[in-house]
């Protein structure tokens, strides 16, 4: 029940905050870590330890940052192997390790004593002072209860000058001493648990407290320019350099956009049409379709449905099938499945790859090219059927070739786009997809439109566009499609490369019943310390067993030929050696 509730409210806390706080890695540790503590033996929760929880708090923000890095690393993998910084990474994510390494030794001390003692002594600052705690307080009521009870019984008897006990009121008496300590053991281990979990509940609400980007307002006229009724005139900005969007012949929502730091364009979703945005690199093009969605704005016109496909710049593409990433939440629907997948240029990677659509994508995509998981991640957005769509610069990496067919069979007149009759707004710097659009905005070095209309009437009044049509023009790109047969041989390499690659990943993989893996960790732990924990153990499992089985052999003493001397002497060694055992082993 708490796992079902803290994971749901963490990932709705996510969706909810700032780009630049949305910090997954911390999402990602307190879903794994700190949930997880909590949930594990919670009902165990007494009171809190303050020592413990802030030690364990500190060593989950180590874990959180060593993970941070190796996620970057791994998704930059090739680019660190390309400019030589292997090395350097490899030392940083050991440095990582290590600084974690040493933060947790403070909880793990503390989380000792507390084992032991049963509660946090502030001296408890080395494992000298720990393990005094431990032998010389109820640190171990498994071995030290038994020694004290039947000493002092045994004891008194001798005093009073009785018979010992006998070997049935030994086995009887370690029977219910047995149901007495289990829930004993178990009300001291819920201390230091009780403190893990007050501290990730710490970590948790940290998180929760993020300020997050504040709710959208509505803000929309209708065509005929009547305002809704929870539209307020005032906190509607108008753009001072902004252009009149030319009027067409079909009806336009209008979305305004209110903003802090600078004013953006007023944005038009035209029914079955497509408008493009343009301009040169940095000039906001990506933060004004930011923006529609509400990522990044304090006020936002919002849509009638709310119903509205995005895709960004970089394309997010999660662990799984290629299929599952295109189908997403969607009913399965086989012909449009398959109208999707020829629109977007698939059909060949697919038959390329050993699966087809159900091979694995790896994390991330890693598995895929940049222009792979671009067309995915298109795919994924038409197969939703949304009336509306965003689209960010979706052709970027995208081989001539291959982008001429795919905007083609997306945004030309026969193309699935109309075919379907959605809004689309897209940012691109594509001629090719420019010449398409019902309409272009152009946005200049300060993020706003400078001037709109078709691409044709744009070219003519515009020499941003006559510059970036020489740089584009069809000509320039005429060689893609003279080279199809040079593409193909390219692709082929690359997957055979794919090909080799992965034969020596699934080499690497881990196999059942290897023990290198084991070797490897026992190393990592130090061959001394694993002789420590072994041999703790093994005094801690042996001298249990016998301390029952020596009980007997006393009780059946019943002459007294050997002293109480012997009997005693010997049961609180056991006692003692069970207890050096259970402090060696968590350590």
């Amino acid at each position: 029940m708490a796992r079902g509730a803290l994971v749901p409210l963490i990932y709705s806390k996510l969706l909810q905050l700032k780009g630049n706080n949305a910090h997954q890695m911390t999402a990602f540790t307190l879903v794994t870590a700190d949930v997880e503590t909590i949930v594990n033996d919670s009902w165990r929760l007494l009171e809190p330890c303050s020592k413990i929880g802030g030690h364990q708090s500190a060593w989950f923000e180590k874990i959180e940052k060593r993970i941070d890095l190796t996620s970057h690393t791994l998704s930059f993998l090739h680019p660190v192997k390309l400019l030589g910084l292997s090395r350097i990474m490899e030392e940083k994510l050991h440095k990582k390790r290590e600084d974690e390494l040493e933060t947790s030794q403070k909880f793990r001390v503390v989380n000792c004593s507390a084992l032991a003692s049963g509660m946090n002594d502030p001296l408890a600052k080395s494992t000298l002072i720990v393990f005094l705690t431990f032998l010389m307080t109820a640190s171990a009521p498994q071995a030290l209860a038994p020694l004290v009870t039947f000493g002092a019984y045994s004891i008194t008897k001798m005093v009073s000058g009785q018979p010992n006990f006998s070997e049935a009121t030994a086995v009887t008496s370690f029977s219910i001493l047995n149901l007495i300590l289990s829930p004993a053991m178990q009300l001291l281990l819920a201390i230091p648990i009780g403190a893990q979990a007050i501290g990730c509940y710490a970590r948790i609400q940290t998180f929760l407290q993020t300020p997050e980007d504040p709710t959208p307002s509505t803000a929309r006229t209708s065509s005929s320019g009547v305002t809704g009724p929870s539209v307020s005139q005032k906190n509607v900005v108008e753009p001072e350099s902004s252009v009149a969007l030319e009027p067409t012949k079909q009806p336009c929502e209008k979305i305004e956009v209110h903003r802090d730091l600078r004013n953006l364009p007023p944005i038009r979703f035209m029914p079955n049409g497509i408008i493009a945005i343009t301009g040169p690199s940095g000039c906001g093009k990506s933060t004004v379709l930011r923006e529609l969605l509400a990522f990044e704005s304090q006020e936002l016109g919002s849509f009638p449905s709310g119903d509205i496909a995005y895709c960004s710049q970089t394309p997010w593409i999660f662990e799984g099938t290629v299929r599952d990433n295109i189908l997403g939440q969607s009913e399965v629907d086989n012909s449009w499945y398959k109208s999707v997948l020829h629109s977007c240029e698939l059909r060949v990677d697919l038959d390329s790859m050993p699966n087809g659509d159900n091979t694995e994508v790896g994390s991330g995509g890693s598995k895929l090219s940049g222009g792979q998981k671009q067309r995915i991640a298109i795919a994924r957005a038409l197969y939703s059927k949304k009336k509306r769509a965003i689209l960010d610069d979706v052709t970027s990496a995208l081989d001539g070739h291959t982008m001429s067919s795919l905007i083609t069979n997306l945004f030309s007149e026969n193309g699935i786009i109309r075919s379907q009759r959605m809004s689309v707004i897209v940012a691109t710097h594509s001629v090719q997809i420019l010449r398409l659009a019902n309409q272009v905005l152009l946005m200049d070095h300060d993020g706003q439109v400078i001037d709109s209309g078709s691409y044709e009437e744009l070219v003519t009044r515009q020499e941003y566009f006559s510059q970036h049509q020489t740089a584009n023009s069809p000509q320039s790109s005429s060689s893609h499609e003279e080279l199809p047969e040079q593409i193909r041989e390219l692709e082929t390499s690359r997957e055979e490369y794919e090909a080799r690659l992965q034969t020596k990943v699934d080499d690497l993989r881990r196999k059942e019943g290897d023990w290198k893996s084991f070797t490897y960790y026992l190393g990592a732990m130090g061959w001394l310390s694993f002789s420590i924990f072994v041999a703790g153990m093994a005094i801690y499992l042996v001298l249990n067993a016998i301390f029952g089985v020596w009980l007997v052999w006393w009780g059946e003493d019943t002459d007294g030929n050997r002293g109480l001397g012997y009997w005693l002497g010997l049961y609180a060694t056991w006692a003692i050696l069970i207890t050096l055992g259970m402090l060696v082993t968590p350590m």
